[in-house]
């Protein structure tokens, strides 16, 4: 720890359990707030079925002690992984627990093998495009489900320094 820098200033990131009680608290406060933007979620039965998957899992961000942040890692596509639910409460945000987060997901990534990460926003999250291309991912066309304008797609490679 740095001068002026406690135990309550410090993100901490570790794997956790997806189904726990503190993590739905997380994942139902994404919901809401994608719900208020967009009027629709895809929710938690979904990430669920996602991390069952092998090459998957699931973090959680605390600051002094207390959870602040989540997120995930699931398959994408051979080689390839994709960041699912990462999200920060209001209150903490701007203390680096999303960058917190990623880092870790990106390190379980290159453990798994995987040589990218893949990601999906929207639009109705403007925040989320910049900090991603800061974290160096660069936009890529979405696949899958029908066309959406409002979803934005990002891909960063692992195969290199970060």
């Amino acid at each position: 720890m740095s001068d002026g820098e406690s135990e309550n200033d410090r993100i901490s990131v570790e794997r956790a359990d997806h189904r726990s009680p503190s993590v739905a608290a997380l994942l139902a406060s994404l919901d809401g707030e994608l719900t208020r933007r967009h009027g629709r979620v895809r929710g938690a039965a979904m990430l669920a079925l996602e991390l069952a998957e092998a090459g998957s899992a699931f973090f959680v961000a605390r600051l002094g002690g207390r959870e602040v942040g989540c997120g995930g890692l699931c398959p994408f596509e051979p080689g390839v992984g994709e960041v699912r639910r990462l999200h920060v409460i209001p209150g903490p945000r701007g203390a680096s627990a999303a960058r917190a987060i990623l880092a870790e997901i990106e390190a379980e990534a290159r453990r798994l093998g995987y040589h990218a990460l893949r990601i999906e926003t929207g639009q109705g999250r403007p925040e989320s495009p910049a900090f991603y291309e800061g974290e160096g991912f660069r936009p890529v066309p979405c696949e899958g489900q029908a066309a959406d304008p409002l979803r934005l797609c990002f891909e960063k490679r692992l195969d290199s320094p970060a």
